[in-house]
């Protein structure tokens, strides 16, 4: 189970972006909001929106920000420690690299996170 999880994550992650095919910047945006309402309360990690963010872009968080959000989501959803460290290392497979490639920081999209998580036993 969560190894075709994980492979599924790997394959999704080189594949097409979920908002991809959207034809108006308006329909990126009723997408993302979409699926922000879908994904909130203590079970999902959060994406808080800062100044100057692209608001085309993905909601990212760091890695290290999904870790710091970690605890609280695996005690909301009773998580064992062993699924705490399969989300641990799906935070590492979905780890992306600074958009630019050269400036910025890594980065892990949360709406393939959250549903990874959704995808969970």
């Amino acid at each position: 189970g969560v190894f075709i999880i994980i492979l599924m994550l790997i394959h999704e992650k080189h594949s097409r972006e979920p908002w991809e095919g959207f034809q108006k910047p308006d329909d990126v945006q009723t997408a993302r909001g979409l699926l922000a309402a879908r994904f909130t309360g203590t079970t999902y990690f959060q994406f808080v929106e800062e100044s100057g963010t692209d608001r085309q872009a993905p909601p990212y968080i760091s890695p290290a920000e999904a870790r710091r959000q970690l605890p609280d989501i695996a005690r909301a959803r009773g998580f064992s420690p062993e699924q705490i460290e399969i989300v641990n290392k799906l935070v590492d497979i979905l780890v992306d690299p600074p958009s630019s490639r050269v400036f910025g920081s890594r980065r892990v999209n949360t709406l393939q996170l959250n549903l990874a998580l959704d995808s969970m036993k």
